[in-house]
C-alpha cells in the first residue's frame, strides 16, 4: 500500500503509515487482483486521514491537507450537526445524511464535520490517481462525498451564523478555521474539475452539486473573511 500511495497520491503516504496492517486490510473485500487493491486505496486513505488526525490531536485539531501543510484548529463545542437536516433541501435524497446527520454521528459538532470535509477531499483526488482499476461501466460516488460535505459546511455556516451567533463568533475569528475552509474548497474544486471528465466517479453529484452551488448557500462560503 505504501508503495502505491508513494506511486499514485504520496500525500497519503502518511495516512497509510498511520495505520496497522490489521487496520488496513479492513477496508479491501478482496485483494486478489491488483485492481482489487487499487479499488480499496480510496477508502484505506479516507480512513486513514481520520486516524491520523486523531492520533495527532492534543489541544487543537490537526488537519493534514498535504505534506507540508497542516492546519491546526481549535477544538469548538458547537451545535450538532444533525440541525442541517432543518435547512437540507432533500433529505431523501441524500444517501450521506443516515451516516453524518442522524443517530450518535449527528450529535458530533464542526470540528467532525471538517475532518469529513478534509476526508472526502482526499477520497476525491486518491481515487482519480486510481481511477484506471474501475471496470468499464461501473460508476462510483467519489464526486458525491466531496460534494455532500461542501453542502453541510455551507448548512452548517448558515445555521450558526442565523440562529447559533456565539458559535458562528467562535468559528470565524479563528483565522485556522477560516484558512481551512477556504483552502479545502479551493482543493476540492480543482479535483472536481480534474474528475469531470469521468462519469465514472460521480453517481449522483449533478443534482448534489446543484444544492451545493445554489448562490443561498454559496454565499456562506463567499461571506468568510479571508
Amino acid at each position: 500500500m505504501r508503495g502505491i500511495a508513494e506511486r499514485r497520491y504520496p500525500i497519503g503516504v502518511a495516512f497509510i503509515e498511520a495505520q496497522t496492517d490489521a487496520q488496513l486490510q479492513g477496508w479491501f473485500r478482496t485483494r486478489a487482483t491488483f485492481a482489487d487493491v487499487l479499488n480499496g486505496f480510496e477508502v484505506a486513505i479516507h480512513e486513514g486521514g481520520h486516524i491520523w488526525d486523531l492520533t495527532m490531536i492534543r489541544t487543537d485539531w490537526p488537519y493534514r491537507l498535504r505534506e507540508d501543510l497542516v492546519i491546526r484548529t481549535r477544538r469548538l463545542s458547537n451545535f450538532d450537526r444533525s440541525e442541517i437536516l432543518t435547512l437540507h433541501a432533500n433529505p431523501d435524497a441524500d444517501s450521506y445524511d443516515e451516516v453524518y446527520l442522524r443517530g450518535r454521528s449527528g450529535a458530533q459538532g464542526f470540528n467532525t464535520l471538517l475532518d469529513e470535509y478534509v476526508q472526502y477531499t482526499h477520497s476525491l483526488a486518491s481515487r482519480y490517481c486510481t481511477r484506471d482499476s474501475l471496470r468499464p461501466g461501473l460508476r462510483i460516488s467519489s464526486r458525491d462525498g466531496i460534494l455532500t460535505l461542501m453542502y453541510y459546511v455551507e448548512l452548517y455556516l448558515k445555521l450558526a451564523r442565523t440562529q447559533h451567533p456565539d458559535d458562528y463568533a467562535e468559528i470565524i475569528g479563528d483565522p485556522a478555521h477560516l484558512q481551512l475552509i477556504h483552502t479545502v474548497w479551493q482543493r476540492a474544486e480543482f479535483w472536481l474539475e480534474r474528475s469531470a471528465p469521468y462519469p465514472s466517479l460521480g453517481l449522483r453529484d449533478a443534482q448534489i452539486r446543484a444544492w451545493t452551488y445554489a448562490p443561498e448557500n454559496l454565499m456562506e462560503i463567499e461571506m468568510l473573511p479571508r
